[in-house]
């Protein structure tokens, strides 16, 4: 979306098109978090689990921090033609929790760490 080479290249282009209204709510989840709750799941818990933050934040919002971690100042366009998809994708993380598991990495901390390290390694970076 808005990590594209086009987007990081903060001299070129005017707007980044970004589908939809951004109402629509999604959970995302770092990879970092991810990791500790599959090795915390696969030493006390079996069967079914969902891995995930529990807490659903707006496209808009998630468009916004992303834009912020990057530092890209320049009008993002919300295409009003094209469809938001399913208005929330959230999940019961109740078995999560009841394991102790508790995300460490806020969506602003984890793209601000993410967008860090891409910018620090963009010239190694197969292509």
């Amino acid at each position: 979306m808005l990590c594209s080479k086009r987007a990081l290249d903060r001299s070129n282009g005017d707007t980044v098109s970004v589908w939809g209204t951004g109402t629509p709510r999604r959970d995302f989840l770092y990879v970092k978090d991810a990791a500790r709750a599959m090795l915390l799941i696969g030493q006390t818990f079996s069967g079914p689990i969902n891995l995930a933050t529990g807490d659903a934040v707006a496209i808009y919002d998630a468009v916004k921090l992303i834009s912020d971690a990057s530092g890209y100042k320049r009008e993002i366009e919300w295409d009003r033609t094209k469809p938001d998809g399913q208005k929330l994708r959230a999940y019961d993380v109740s078995k999560l929790k009841a394991l102790g598991f508790l995300p460490r990495y806020s969506l602003e901390k984890a793209l601000a760490e993410t967008f860090n390290w891409f910018s620090n390694h963009s010239n190694t970076i197969r292509r």
